[in-house]
């Protein structure tokens, strides 16, 4: 197949990939993943994409505790250093002729969260817009990977972006209702 230049994914057999983000701090993705390639008889693949924003130590090591849980279930692990997690995913996917994707569901705490999903900037919205010709299978998150993930949240730094992008929001809004005002 790769001496005709035929594009893959070739489905000759399946074969799995859990795409594994720091934000997924819960074992439950990749037991999921094992059992969907248990169930298929399929070798499954761990892949993290590291980016520059990957910086914290703690996210490191949780990281690598992820990355040998899924060893330790037979799972081949991959990190690949990357600048868009869902493009060079679906990439390397490509590549190595999976058949199927495995993501977490997006964590959406607050506006922002739900505001990147409406918006598609979630990094598994994004892999599933790109995935094409690809299953990919979203697996809810654990109500204590949400635990994880919000007490993280209560450790940072007080953030300005938030209380501009709703500033913003309510001022788009008070435009329109002018608008509408105008001309009723």
């Amino acid at each position: 197949m790769k001496a005709n230049a035929i594009a893959g994914p070739w489905a000759a057999g399946e074969r799995i990939m859990v795409c594994l983000t720091l934000q997924d701090g819960d074992a439950s993705l990749l037991r999921y993943g094992k059992r969907l390639a248990d169930r298929l008889h399929a070798p499954w693949i761990v892949l993290h994409v590291e980016t520059n924003r990957d910086l914290s130590d703690t996210a490191r090591t949780r990281m690598a505790s992820q990355m040998h849980l899924a060893q330790s279930l037979g799972a081949e692990t991959v990190t690949i250093p990357g600048q868009d997690v869902a493009l060079d995913a679906v990439a390397y996917a490509r590549t190595q002729n999976v058949t199927q994707i495995v993501a977490a569901h997006p964590a959406g705490h607050g506006w922002s969260g739900r505001i990147r999903q409406w918006l598609g900037r979630a990094t598994t919205e994004r892999l599933i817009q790109c995935a094409q010709g690809f299953p990919v299978h979203v697996v809810p998150r654990s109500p204590s990977d949400d635990a994880v993930t919000e007490q993280n949240s209560n450790v940072e730094s007080f953030r300005v972006g938030p209380y501009v992008t709703a500033t913003l929001i309510v001022l788009g809004t008070l435009a329109v209702a002018l608008l509408l005002a105008s001309g009723l």
